[in-house]
C-alpha cells in the first residue's frame, strides 16, 4: 500500500538506516517524483558511511525509479570515487536510466577506463532490463574489455542486453558464452540472443 508522501520523508529523515532503508524500498515500489528532493538529501548524507551500503543501494535505485532527472550531476559526482560494489552497482544502472544517450555512453567508457567493474555492471544490467540500445563502437569497447581479463561476472548483463544490440563482435561473443560461460543463466541469455530473443530477468 502507498504510504502519504509526509510519512515516507519522515522515514528518509529516521536516524536508523534500516528505517531509510525501507522508506527507499518503498519509493522503489511506488515511485514518487515529489520526494526526489528529500530522497537525494537522504542520500547525501547516506553516502558518506560505507556501512550502510545496502540502504544507499535502494536510494539510488528509487532516483532512477521516481525519473529524478536533478540527482543526475549528483550521480556523476560520486561516481569516480570508490563504495561497495552494490552501490557502484546501482549507480551505474540508475546513471543508465538518468542520463541523455550521449552521456551514458560516457559513464560506460569512464568505466572501463578506470576499471570500475560494479558501475560498468550497473550500466550493462540497466541496459538489460529497460531493453535500450547503445553505439555498436561502445559495444566493441565493452567486448574487449570483458576479455582482458576474463570478466566472467559481467558477461552475463551484456548477453542478456544483447538482443537489441549491434557490434561485430556480438555474435563471437554471445557463441563463446553459450559454450564456455560458467554460469547457467549466461548460457541461456547468450543462446536467446542469438535467436535476438529477450528473456525476463530480475535484480534485487
Amino acid at each position: 500500500m502507498k504510504k502519504p508522501i509526509g510519512e515516507i520523508s519522515r522515514l528518509l529523515r529516521d536516524s536508523r538506516s534500516k528505517t531509510r532503508g525501507q522508506a527507499a524500498k518503498h519509493l522503489r515500489k511506488n515511485p514518487d517524483p515529489k520526494l526526489c528532493g528529500d530522497l537525494q538529501r537522504a542520500l547525501e548524507i547516506e553516502i558518506q558511511d560505507s556501512r550502510t551500503w545496502e540502504t544507499q543501494y535502494h536510494m539510488i535505485l528509487a532516483l532512477a525509479g521516481c525519473a529524478c532527472t536533478s540527482a543526475r550531476r549528483f550521480l556523476l559526482e560520486i561516481s569516480p570515487h570508490p563504495h561497495a560494489w552494490m552501490t557502484d552497482c546501482a549507480i551505474g544502472d540508475s546513471l543508465f536510466r538518468l542520463c541523455s544517450e550521449t552521456e551514458r555512453e560516457r559513464v560506460a567508457r569512464s568505466a572501463i577506463k578506470d576499471g570500475r567493474d560494479p558501475i560498468l555492471e550497473g550500466w550493462l544490467r540497466a541496459l538489460a532490463m529497460t531493453r535500450n540500445t547503445a553505439s555498436e563502437e561502445t559495444i566493441e569497447v565493452i567486448i574487449r574489455y570483458l576479455k582482458r581479463p576474463l570478466k566472467e561476472q559481467l558477461w552475463f548483463w551484456l548477453a542478456a542486453a544483447a538482443p537489441g544490440l549491434s557490434a561485430p563482435s556480438l555474435k563471437q561473443f554471445l557463441e563463446h558464452c553459450k559454450l564456455e560461460a560458467p554460469l547457467d543463466d549466461t548460457k541461456r541469455a547468450a543462446i536467446a540472443a542469438l535467436d535476438r530473443r529477450y528473456l525476463t530477468w530480475t535484480h534485487l
